[in-house]
């Protein structure tokens, strides 16, 4: 997965979604 600058994607990303939409992690 990319890295992303703090403050950024990175909250949106962690939620349990990839950037294409994959779930890998929810809870």
């Amino acid at each position: 997965m990319a890295q992303a600058k703090l403050g950024d994607t990175v909250r949106v990303h962690y939620t349990g979604y990839l950037e294409d939409g994959t779930v890998f992690d929810s809870s």
